[in-house]
């Protein structure tokens, strides 16, 4: 389709692009939308012309810096700023989705397809050059990695990363599963470093199939035309070896299971490492069940450095040594035991309550803070949205839930101890949830790392840890308050 702009404002040396429903004049600094120029600030349309320079590329806070604001001295929090503000521009002239997406710890990249128009030379209409192509530049991972760097050193996962690589070895897709914050990403990024030839995803952002499509062509280095962008990806991998690592898949699991399965079926050089709150369910795939770091159990009497011996321990005692720019005393260490066991072994718990030692001290962490005062401790300002709290944690896992599965795992904030199917659907069940429903529910609760289960010769046994039940009470108390609030109204 041609595409005329007003006149006035154009000349042939104009370079202008398509970005979805969008036309970017690169020369003249314009945004444009069915022919009307959309109001945007100098410093977000100076980061909108650096982002499209290389679509599907991650530009680094810094080099935005540097190409944004040139040699002044600027707080780093300015790029967040006019990212946000370009992010509201596209949004409320109608952008179909996120064009800008945020690499935590990396910088930002620009996902939408990028059209390239030619000139007429004569009439200066412009004219797409063929088919819609995304072309997004990116190094080949059949060549080197794009795996992103690991911000803190990496404590006991040494068996983890060793049975990892032994079963990427026997197999060719291993899904790496476990609850929010247990550390699944830094596990698969450390297996697979080595690798020869990587091709690595963070779907965290991923909500629609087609951002997977771009965000896969961009890091593969494939030119995409068409609508149907998966037979052109396997055509292009079918004859390369490198290892997929596929972090983060919840949210498009459906998709990323068709698109596993395909590359599994026509691309015999291609292995794949997935990471997700539950695994992907198809043919051929490994399961690893990512277990928490050691923690003395409850019967045993060990003190001083012996404690060192176990990973969460030694994980605390590093994080609050940084945090807090002091070493831990001996005396303080038996503390440490009570605050990993209430963290459940869970690396992120570890680092969140690491980082108050300094403000509240041991005493205080240990005894003075109930599991609902544990989930609001904020982390690291740098993290992920979804791992700066336990309850940010917790909501991500949740909100993938189907209205019944929220249903069933609120209710089983009230058992304290272990239960099996049979109990929960006694106490669960009623008109709304069958007993059949409570059961299927609470397998997919389990699949989905929100509760625990164990396996004996006869029965399984499930149980929520202290910080689940917290969470899981919470929400029961929220529906409970909402319910008697309308019973009031009416």
């Amino acid at each position: 389709m041609d595409m005329h702009l007003d006149e006035a404002r154009l000349s042939a040396r104009d370079e202008v692009i398509g970005i979805g429903s969008f036309q970017l004049n690169r020369t003249r600094r314009l945004l444009i939308k069915d022919g009307a120029p959309i109001a945007i600030g100098g410093r977000a349309m100076d980061i909108l012309l650096v982002l499209t320079e290389k679509p599907g590329v991650i530009v680094s806070h810094r080099e935005l810096l540097h190409r944004v604001w040139a040699d002044m001295n600027v707080a780093a929090g300015s790029v967040r700023v006019q990212v946000a503000s370009l992010r509201k521009v596209l949004r409320d002239a109608g952008a179909e989705r996120d064009y800008v997406h945020n690499v935590t710890g990396r910088g930002y990249r620009f996902v939408a397809q990028v059209t390239r128009y030619r000139r007429d030379a004569e009439s200066l209409a412009l004219h797409p050059q063929g088919p819609t192509v995304l072309k997004l530049p990116l190094r080949a991972p059949s060549r080197r990695n794009n795996l992103p760097d690991l911000l803190f050193s990496v404590v006991g996962r040494d068996t983890v990363i060793r049975d990892l690589k032994e079963r990427m070895k026997s197999g060719r897709l291993v899904t790496v599963t476990g609850r929010g914050g247990s550390g699944k990403s830094t596990v698969a990024i450390a297996a697979a470093a080595h690798a020869n030839g990587v091709c690595f995803l963070d779907l965290a952002a991923v909500r629609e199939p087609q951002e997977l499509w771009e965000m896969l062509s961009a890091a593969l280095d494939v030119s995409i035309r068409g609508t149907d962008p998966l037979p052109q990806i396997l055509r292009f991998l079918s004859c390369r070896s490198i290892l997929m690592v596929l972090d983060n898949c919840e949210y498009v699991i459906e998709t990323v299971a068709r698109l596993v399965e395909r590359v599994l079926q026509r691309c015999p050089q291609v292995k794949v490492l997935a990471t997700s709150r539950e695994s992907l369910r198809v043919s051929g795939e490994i399961v690893y069940e990512l277990p928490p770091l050691e923690l003395p159990a409850a019967f045993e009497r060990i003190c001083g450095r012996q404690l060192m011996e176990y990973s969460a321990i030694r994980l605390f005692v590093e994080r609050a040594g940084a945090y807090a720019g002091r070493q831990l005393e001996n005396d303080e260490l038996s503390r440490v035991v009570e605050v990993c066991r209430r963290s459940v072994g869970s690396p992120l718990a570890i680092d969140i309550a690491a980082g108050q030692v300094r403000w509240l001290g041991m005493n205080a962490l240990s005894a003075g803070l109930h599991d609902a005062m544990y989930l609001s401790i904020e982390g690291r300002r740098t993290a992920a949205r979804r791992h700066r709290t336990l309850r940010a944690s917790f909501d991500w896992s949740y909100s993938l839930l189907s209205a019944a599965e929220q249903a069933v795992f609120r209710r089983l904030s009230v058992f304290v101890g272990d239960f099996n199917l049979d109990r929960a659907a006694a106490v669960i069940a009623d008109d709304r949830l069958t007993h059949r429903t409570v059961l299927e529910c609470l397998v997919s609760l389990a699949r989905k790392s929100l509760i625990m289960a164990t396996n004996s010769m006869y029965e399984s046994v499930y149980r929520l840890d202290s910080l689940s039940r917290a969470y899981a009470s919470e929400k029961l108390q929220q529906v409970q308050n909402s319910h008697s609030c309308i019973d009031k109204r009416q």
